[in-house]
C-alpha cells in the first residue's frame, strides 16, 4: 500500500514527536549533562569504545557538572 502523499505523512509524524515532547514532562530533563546527552546516548559509547568512559564519567563529575548527571537520555550518575 503506498501512502497518496509521503510528504503529509511524515509531516504527521513530525507534529506527533513535536507534540508529544512539548507535552510529556521528563524528569530526567532537568538533569544536568552535556546537552548531546540528553538526545542520544553515542557520545557515551564513544568513550566506551576507547575503553575510558571512567576517566570521561569521571570528569563530567569533577570538573563540568555537580551530583548527579545525565549521560543519556534515560541514564543518570550520581556520585558523592
Amino acid at each position: 500500500m503506498k501512502p497518496e502523499h509521503p510528504l503529509l505523512v511524515l509531516g504527521g509524524i513530525l507534529l506527533f514527536v513535536v507534540i508529544h515532547k512539548v507535552t510529556v514532562h521528563d524528569p530526567l530533563d532537568e538533569v544536568p549533562g552535556p546537552w548531546l546527552a540528553k538526545y542520544t546516548s553515542l557520545l557515551l559509547a564513544y568513550h566506551a569504545r576507547g575503553g575510558k568512559r571512567y576517566l570521561y564519567v569521571d570528569s563530567l563529575h569533577k570538573v563540568r557538572f555537580t551530583f548527579p548527571i545525565s549521560n543519556t537520555p534515560s541514564m543518570t550518575y550520581v556520585s558523592n
